[in-house]
């Protein structure tokens, strides 16, 4: 009866251990899944995070292009105003002179 108890004790050690260690090897994968998810996670946010700035940056250099755009178009603009009152000034002068010699 000894012995039959004693093997009872070492078949319970033994289905112990197996729990156990299917527990731990369980466990591990729960925790190797979880960082594998996590990397992931941190992967696809990186990602977004330098679309996102991708995206603002081209949105920057589009509004800076545009400025640019305006601001040549007033600078033509202006040069145009200037020119028209130089060419009147001009014309100005120019009768002023011939009054001046027919008198």
């Amino acid at each position: 009866m000894a012995k039959e108890a004693l093997d009872a004790v070492k078949d319970a050690e033994q289905k112990a251990a197996g729990i156990l260690d299917t527990a731990a090897a369980r466990c591990a994968a729960i925790r190797q899944d979880a960082a594998q998810k996590a990397d992931k996670l941190k992967t696809e946010r990186m990602q977004k995070a330098k679309a996102d700035l991708a995206a603002a940056k081209q949105s920057a250099e589009t509004a800076t292009a545009a400025e640019q755009r305006t601001a040549q178009q007033e600078t033509a603009a202006l040069a145009e105003d200037i020119r028209k009152k130089a060419q009147q000034n001009s014309a100005n002068v120019i009768r002023a002179i011939r009054e001046a010699i027919t008198g």
